[in-house]
């Protein structure tokens, strides 16, 4: 059965350690997303003179080269702005689970119904962690050379410093509460059917490989259904804390007639746009997601049924 409803110091040791671990696992894919999302170019379509206009066909590869030529090939630098995603994953998770546990009781504790409300719940109140930690994270993987530190002592020298850090608010409200309720609503109802209350938890391959593949199959799904979501949000968070906030209506313009940052705000008179941009980057921060998804829910599964009666 799922491990999901513990008591709540319980679930903040769980949650902790499934946070902390998915982070270091997952940012270097994160740092990757984030450029892509962010920067057309590395998507942009070439043109040798001969052949017609064709897509870059590894952004990913593309991105990375970049990052690597332009930090002298360390490899730190995929692991830039890791400091707030680190925290904000042991409190967010506390969070997400400690809610989804309160709202699914609430709801009779039993059936689909009650564990998808209880993720979009959860998520919905995540991502007022998620949000200022996230403009700060993004803050550092796109300025090289000022720590997460250094951005967040800027953003409180200005005026209106919680406004700030709440840039992408409404697109990640949009991004968790679809998140959440595709991988930890559908994951809930999965697990629990995959497994009974007579099923004791010895740590064994079977167990682990269940919790593997329910998890990276709602975790890879819940991604690419609220990928948009994530990409408006970072448009809006990659704008400077100095320079005006763009508005959901300026990066929604600008990811569907100009594909990206940019060109927000830029005057257009192309008739019709594209969807494309906002799933630029998804293929592999899925697999981000999947790694990080996965690796999250096995860490607090096993720490819960390690070290605590959970049948």
């Amino acid at each position: 059965m799922s491990s999901l409803n513990l008591p709540l110091h319980e679930t903040i040791i769980c949650s902790t350690a499934a946070g902390v671990s998915s982070t270091l696992l997952g940012h270097p894919l994160d740092t990757l997303k984030v450029h892509i999302q962010t920067n057309p170019a590395f998507t942009a379509k070439t043109n040798n003179g001969t052949s017609p206009q064709r897509r870059y066909r590894y952004p990913t590869v593309r991105a990375a080269r970049h990052l690597l030529r332009s930090n002298h090939y360390s490899p730190l630098v995929f692991f830039r702005g890791i400091g707030p995603p680190t925290a904000n994953a042991a409190i967010m998770n506390i969070l997400t689970f400690a809610v989804f546990n309160r709202v699914k009781e609430g709801f009779g504790g039993d059936g689909y119904r009650a564990s998808l409300a209880a993720g979009i719940i959860s998520g919905l109140a995540s991502a007022f962690v998620s949000t200022p930690t996230d403009y700060v994270k993004i803050q550092a993987q796109l300025r090289g050379g000022m720590s997460s530190g250094a951005i967040l002592r800027e953003i409180v020298a200005l005026r209106n410093p919680a406004s700030i850090l709440f840039r992408g608010h409404v697109a990640n409200l949009g991004r968790e509460g679809v998140f959440t309720c595709v991988y930890l609503g559908i994951y809930d109802v999965a697990i629990n059917r995959a497994t009974d209350d007579t099923t004791p938890w010895t740590g064994g391959a079977g167990t682990l490989a269940r919790i593997a593949a329910i998890s990276s199959i709602t975790g890879g799904c819940a991604w690419i259904v609220s990928f948009p979501f994530d990409t408006v949000k970072s448009v809006m968070q990659a704008q400077s804390p100095s320079k005006p906030c763009v508005s959901l209506s300026e990066a929604l313009h600008s990811l569907y007639y100009n594909s990206g940052l940019g060109k927000v705000g830029a005057n257009t008179s192309k008739p019709s746009g594209s969807f494309a941009a906002f799933y630029r980057g998804c293929a592999a921060s899925t697999g981000r997601a999947v790694l990080v998804t996965s690796s999250r829910m096995m860490t607090y599964e096993f720490v819960a049924r390690t070290f605590f009666s959970t049948n």
